[in-house]
């Protein structure tokens, strides 16, 4: 008796132990730990990367790095979408980072009153410091467990402008050294736009993918001023949306896909962090890893029953 009740006691041992080691031991798909690093100083401001790790993280991965909205002025890289975010990508087996960076318009609104230059000028500084955290994670890339050759950006509403600056804006517009001779594999925008896609060319165009809501009211899906300012306005400035840079990228041959929401507006900058990851993780999978180019064109409905910004012909 004393013998039957001991091999039950060790077996229920090893079945609750399973979880934590049996289970992992044979799946690379488990969120394993989270850190916080440095990566810049700017004054007296330390500018962080937050890193989430999957399990066996010494195998060489495909790295997310994440930027985050707020028009410049404020946001934070660890709110809880994010967070889930982060944990959802390193969990099916990706070095996750969400990153802070300088709010330059911190303590006022991004919109017509802000000249132009200064707007320009805003991107151009995010764009520098994601540069510096790619610095920062290609020094640490072997710690990390990345694949330097797999390093993909993502961002959402001033997160995406400065991803997609930081992506194609020339390398003569920079104070830094843009992370070297670096490039990157890829980038997600959601609801972000870049000052010029003649920017983009056959040699240094990478796979992108765009959400974006056709009806955008903050920054247009296709091309218009930003914030729909009026050019009598200081803020006045023309921008291009995921729907134009597409264009651009169908024009030169090269991939991209399109998620369009018809008649959706801003919160397309927010919703695909939740709402839309088994998409980012099928083009990661099939357009970043798989290296299969495409360009697709997919169109969703929303509930958004008006639209007071153009649609373009491919909502209509």
């Amino acid at each position: 008796m004393k013998l039957r009740s001991l091999v039950k006691i060790i077996i229920l041992l090893l079945f609750f132990h399973l979880p934590f080691y049996g289970l992992n031991a044979q799946s690379d798909f488990v969120f394993d730990n989270f850190s916080t690093y440095s990566y810049k100083q700017v004054d007296t401001t330390d500018l962080k990367l937050d890193v989430y790790l999957p399990y066996n993280h010494e195998k060489k991965r495909t790295c997310l790095l994440y930027v985050h909205g707020g028009g410049f002025r404020d946001g934070n890289r660890n709110s809880e979408n994010i967070n889930d975010f982060c944990q959802y990508f390193a969990s099916e087996g990706y070095v996750t980072l969400s990153m802070s960076y300088r709010l330059l318009i911190k303590g006022r609104s991004f919109n017509c009153q802000i000249p132009a230059e200064e707007k320009i000028q805003t991107f151009k500084e995010a764009a520098i410091d994601i540069h510096d955290a790619l610095s920062f994670i290609l020094e640490h890339a072997n710690e990390l467990g990345i694949d330097s050759s797999k390093i993909v950006i993502a961002g959402s509403s001033a997160g995406a402008e400065a991803c997609l600056h930081a992506a194609f804006m020339p390398v003569e517009e920079f104070s830094t050294n843009k992370s070297g001779n670096f490039k990157l594999a890829g980038v997600i925008s959601m609801a972000g736009a870049i000052t010029d896609t003649a920017w983009i060319t056959k040699e240094n165009a990478i796979p992108c993918l765009f959400f974006h809501g056709s009806c955008d009211n903050l920054v247009p899906y296709a091309t218009a001023s930003h914030r729909y300012c009026d050019p009598s306005q200081p803020g006045y400035l023309i921008i291009h949306g995921g729907y134009s840079i597409s264009k651009r990228l169908l024009h030169l041959g090269q991939p991209y896909f399109l998620y369009t929401a018809c008649k959706g507006a801003h919160e397309w900058a927010s919703k695909p962090l939740g709402n839309n990851r088994t998409e980012i993780l099928d083009w990661l999978k099939t357009d970043i890893e798989g290296k299969v180019k495409r360009q697709v064109n997919q169109l969703v409905k929303t509930e958004n029953e008006e639209c007071n910004f153009p649609q373009y012909n491919n909502c209509q």
